[in-house]
């Protein structure tokens, strides 16, 4: 195929915009989830006027599909985890072209130990699980046990793609079934919730008594991230925070967190006096 696809790799190759081209073939069991597709060609281009452009393409009987990509686009993609099917292709595709070994050098990346961008990607998974956790305990509270089981199932997945990441995998569609070789507890968790025999109530109710310290002791790894950011200066504001480049991608999800966070002494609210009489702003410290 890599023949019969040399001229189009080439057309691209010759464009001083391209930085690496990528192919994955169907055979490679990363496309078992893209079977409409008998090969899939990942360009990286620098600038484009679009982020992302699709080409298809045909011969003989083989469909083709090739993705022009901004390498703006891929390194956000890279820091937030956003497309890890994707991602999973970029580390394990074969390369046709690397400009100045841009592909090499982001694969490096992607294969070595927890860097900063991982950490930032399990912050976010950990602040996700955290919004779905507590949600859910809102619900459950209040007897809607319909809601309460959907975001406690979103939480474990959360809590699994979190602990994928940990471990320096990808996480794909096949969150479960790679969950059962690093942490087969919290699959069991998972299983007891949603194949459990018991009523929805109380198995919703086994599930937080069980996953309580569970989240907790996944805590300091999943906060590392904002933590170390929020040790640059001794106090915060919360508009600080959430306007930082490096964590404004918490969203709304850091409200929910840093409450968390102060109910387990991890960070510290602290009242700062405004020019207003008896009222304070609500700053933040660590702990």
């Amino acid at each position: 195929m890599e023949d019969i696809l040399r001229p189009l790799f080439e057309q691209c190759a010759s464009k001083s915009t391209t930085l690496g081209i990528i192919m994955i073939e169907k055979e490679d069991r990363l496309l078992t989830a893209m079977d409409m597709f008998d090969v899939i060609v990942i360009v990286v281009e620098i600038w484009q006027d679009k982020p992302e452009v699709i080409k298809h393409y045909s011969f003989r009987e083989k469909k083709i599909a090739f993705y022009f990509i901004d390498e703006r686009r891929l390194q956000e993609w890279v820091l937030l985890g956003s497309q890890p099917k994707m991602i999973n292709m970029l580390r394990e595709g074969h390369i046709l072209f690397d400009r100045d070994r841009f592909l090499e050098n982001l694969r490096d990346e992607l294969w070595s130990p927890i860097t900063k961008k991982q950490k930032l990607t399990i912050g976010l998974e950990f602040a996700e699980l955290i919004r779905k956790f507590t949600e859910g305990k809102v619900f459950f509270k209040k007897e809607q046990f319909f809601h309460a089981y959907y975001y406690a199932v979103y939480a474990l997945y959360h809590l699994g793609k979190m602990a994928m990441i940990e471990s320096g995998l990808m996480p794909d569609s096949a969150v479960w079934r790679q969950i059962k070789q690093i942490e087969p507890e919290i699959l069991k968790l998972y299983e007891e919730l949603v194949l459990g025999n018991e009523s929805i109530d109380k198995r919703l109710e086994l599930l937080y008594l069980a996953s309580e310290f569970l989240i907790y002791s996944k805590t300091p790894v999943g906060t590392e991230h904002l933590l170390e950011i929020m040790q640059e200066k001794p106090l915060w504001r919360f508009e600080e925070i959430a306007h930082h480049p490096q964590t404004k991608h918490y969203g709304t999800n850091l409200s929910i967190l840093l409450d968390y966070l102060i109910e387990r002494s991890f960070i510290v609210p602290i009242q700062v006096e405004t020019s207003l009489k008896g009222i304070y702003e609500r700053c933040y410290q660590t702990g």
